[in-house]
């Protein structure tokens, strides 16, 4: 049996690609053995490359990068999209893919698989695993995944201390976007 070609559509932002781990690791841990491919902003390429898939970076800006990303996309002969992104400009990537199965968030000429009902009253965590449900993937745990190089943690602790802050420490994160009493989340930073 020939290996599929998965792709995974997250473009950003910051806080948004960090929520969407754990539905990241779960796509590619159900498509192992699959060539999985995460299309993103180049900002996150190593935010995300401890994960066990691919990562091709897209530059967000200007028509002829725009023009890149449609051609590459032609090329590759994708089995399954999963966008995870469900902006105007993933919807059209992922269309113009012609995958077989296309999964997003919300009903349309772009997805093949959408979940049954869409709301905007749940969390973007909920929403996510929505659409791997939608794909027929088990959702993931709301465990944020983040498995990074010794050389960037080396960064973050060589910045903690430029700082003066301890490491080894908790630390309080929350989104800048964050509303509705929606929780945030404590951290212990190890190195």
């Amino acid at each position: 049996m020939r290996k599929k070609n998965i792709l995974i559509i997250k473009l950003g932002a910051l806080g948004d690609v960090v929520l969407s781990t754990p539905q990241l690791a779960r796509i590619a841990k159900t498509h192992r053995g699959d060539r999985v491919i995460l299309l993103t902003a180049p900002a996150y390429v190593e935010l995300v490359s401890g994960l066990p898939l691919q990562v091709v970076a897209f530059r967000r800006k200007g028509f002829i990068e725009m023009l890149r990303v449609v051609h590459w996309l032609h090329g590759q002969h994708f089995d399954v999209v999963y966008d995870l992104q469900g902006s105007l400009r993933s919807r059209v990537m992922t269309l113009l893919t012609q995958a077989g199965k296309r999964v997003g968030r919300s009903p349309g000429v772009a997805y093949t698989h959408t979940p049954l009902a869409a709301t905007d009253r749940v969390h973007a965590f909920d929403r996510l695993n929505d659409v791997l449900v939608a794909g027929g993937i088990e959702a993931a745990a709301p465990r944020l995944q983040l498995p990074v190089s010794s050389a960037a943690a080396s960064r973050v602790t060589a910045w903690l201390q430029q700082q003066g802050i301890e490491t080894g420490g908790w630390y309080w994160c929350t989104q800048a976007a964050a509303r509705n009493g929606l929780p945030s989340a404590g951290v212990k930073y190890t190195s």
